[in-house]
């Protein structure tokens, strides 16, 4: 008996997929998935600003316990520090937020090329 044919799945169904991935859950995934090259920098850019954001929120996260921790601590001192700094994690959200964008592009190019895909067959 011979082995079972795989089932092909139709392209606007593996759009879909793209799509949901590129913008649910990690932008420039659903591209590469694609098999878009340009999936790699958005990726890239996504990570940057998700690493951006969680580095400044663990220096915050740490300063904060260790205000809490030492009674000799000054948390107006660390609040007017933390203040001064917070524009980095708006750097690493505006990164991400970037690469939500491009993606949700790239999103939309995928779905018009898997129309036109079902057109032509």
């Amino acid at each position: 008996m011979p082995p079972p044919v795989p089932k092909q799945e139709s392209p606007s169904s593996r759009a879909w997929l793209c799509v949901l991935t590129n913008t649910l859950a990690f932008p420039g995934l659903g591209t590469i998935m694609a098999k878009r090259a340009m999936g790699y920098p958005q990726a890239a850019l996504t990570l940057a600003g998700f690493a951006v954001f969680v580095g400044f929120m663990c220096w915050f996260f740490a300063g904060l316990l260790r205000v809490a921790s030492d009674y000799s601590g000054d948390l107006d001192q660390f609040q007017k520090m933390a203040w001064s700094r917070v524009w980095i994690a708006g750097v690493g959200l505006g990164l991400c937020l970037l690469a939500w964008i491009w993606a949700l592009f790239s999103s939309m190019a995928i779905m018009r090329a898997a129309r036109q895909n079902q057109r032509t067959i």
